[in-house]
């Protein structure tokens, strides 16, 4: 990892993570989840864009959440020291000042900055895939049209994202999500779950050749195929 990114990672963390005033247990987002989970989400969505579209993922929020006036100017001072000014426009044009609309001024701007365009476009495509996670009716309704505009202004189809995530998410009766990792990453699952109240659970292992073997008390146990096959025609799966 370069150093500038390892520099944004650590200003970003001073912002999020470190206890303040504001933020006694450092900042958390609207579930009560590390507001740092996001950050890093975002830094990964925009990374095979590019170094600088990684370090603005990591820096997006940094100046605007920062917990006063005075922490505002050291995380400036600390991005214009550190960082070339394509990083530093593009962290600008992320920031939303005061005063401004939020439709009417700040998006406008925004999207005239490349690298703040699509950086923007994932943030608002993580909001958007968090806002079923928000329990009050009208608050999540609201969000999601917000974000869906958002996205639609930005170049985006904000209703058909929102439609094929919760397709992504509901379908499949009640089957869960599953998904396969290298053993190398077992820390790395360990510590996401217990940052996102994310409960992840070991079901299994890939080893190479065909078929499924499913143990029960130690022993391998047979069983017959029966699930349902969807979408066939003339014998054949679509």
């Amino acid at each position: 990892m370069s150093t500038s990114i390892n520099i944004a990672r650590s200003i970003a963390e001073k912002v999020h993570l470190e206890p303040n005033k504001k933020y006694p247990k450092g900042q958390k987002d609207k579930k009560g989840f590390p507001y740092m989970s996001h950050i890093n989400d975002i830094a990964n969505r925009v990374a095979h864009h590019g170094k600088q579209y990684e370090i603005v993922g990591l820096l997006h929020d940094a100046i605007e959440d920062a917990h006063s006036n005075k922490a505002r100017a050291e995380v400036e001072k600390l991005i214009k020291n550190n960082f070339e000014q394509e990083v530093i426009d593009a962290v600008y044009a992320m920031t939303k000042t005061f005063g401004e609309d939020y439709f009417e001024d700040y998006l406008p701007r925004l999207k005239e900055n490349e690298i703040a365009l699509k950086v923007k476009i994932a943030d608002s495509s993580h909001n958007l895939s968090k806002a079923h996670l928000i329990e009050d009716k009208d608050e999540k309704d609201k969000l999601r049209q917000k974000y869906i505009k958002v996205l639609n202004y930005l170049g985006v189809d904000g209703a058909d994202y929102d439609e094929a995530l919760k397709k992504f998410l509901n379908w499949g009766d009640d089957y869960e999500l599953l998904f396969t990792s290298n053993s190398n990453n077992d820390d790395l699952f360990k510590r996401v779950s217990s940052e996102l109240g994310l409960r992840l659970t070991k079901i299994g292992k890939v080893h190479k050749g065909e078929g499924v073997n499913v143990l029960k008390a130690k022993k391998l146990i047979s069983f017959d195929k029966t699930g349902h096959k969807h979408m066939f025609a003339n014998n054949k799966m679509l």
